[in-house]
């Protein structure tokens, strides 16, 4: 693979600017003479589906036992081919990648190997700019953090992408929050103002489904906000 021109376009990061993020990566493909293959608009008629999750060491501590549940959730394999637990008869291959241990080149083979893309949200989803048009893009968000970052991106890029959020974890935010706080502090009395938002929204998600009643993807002025929720509502 030659060297690819890069410059300073990429000064901007997804999470601070996703529409130049996505310009940057169309002006990445036209200034090296590349063509951004389209895969096939169904995956169906029998078609091998290869379906990709991606994960980051450093980001998400070695939890390699997410991707392991979750592909078994996905397929499950009968009589030598892997069937969709949904879509019988659909023939997929699912693979689960570190992408900490992959280098540059490995990480663009196999992002344009990929039919389906799949990762909790983080870092490793930047790596979508590699997709073939048409691809499809699974994010799986964290309970109250509906974040929009990447999704803008694939609707630049002609990605199909689907956003999943995962139910909530009040044990492991109540803790990390009050951890964090600082027991007898200004913060701390904000944070249990704060967990009295969070069972709320949960109450609501468990009764009809309900989601956006608190969001932690951003501070608020208008409800209590901490420094550290947003990477506590990440855990």
């Amino acid at each position: 693979m030659t060297a690819l021109f890069i410059g300073t376009c990429y000064s901007s990061t997804p999470y601070s600017n996703p529409f130049k993020y996505s310009e940057c990566t169309l002006l990445l493909y036209r200034q090296n003479n590349m063509i951004r293959e389209s895969i096939k608009e169904k995956l169906y008629d029998g078609c091998p589906v290869q379906v990709t999750g991606g994960y980051l060491d450093s980001k998400e501590g070695g939890k390699v036992s997410f991707a392991s549940e979750f592909k078994k959730a996905l397929v499950y394999k009968s009589k030598g081919r892997f069937f969709s637990a949904g879509v019988p008869g659909l023939n997929v291959s699912a693979e689960f990648t570190n992408f900490d241990d992959l280098n540059f080149t490995e990480r663009i083979a196999t992002m344009q190997a990929a039919d389906v893309f799949v990762a909790g949200h983080s870092d490793v989803l930047s790596n979508i700019i590699y997709l073939r048009r048409h691809s499809a893009v699974v994010e799986i968000l964290p309970f109250a953090y509906i974040a929009g970052t990447y999704f803008e991106i694939s609707s630049a890029l002609n990605l199909r992408h689907k956003r999943i959020v995962a139910d909530p974890d009040t044990k492991t935010f109540s803790d990390c929050i009050l951890k964090k706080a600082g027991e007898g502090t200004r913060d701390y009395a904000t944070a249990q103002e704060l967990l009295g938002l969070w069972r709320r929204a949960v109450s609501l998600f468990e009764e009809n489904g309900e989601l956006g009643v608190l969001r932690l993807e951003s501070s608020s002025s208008k409800r209590p906000s901490l420094s550290h929720e947003r990477s506590c509502a990440r855990n």
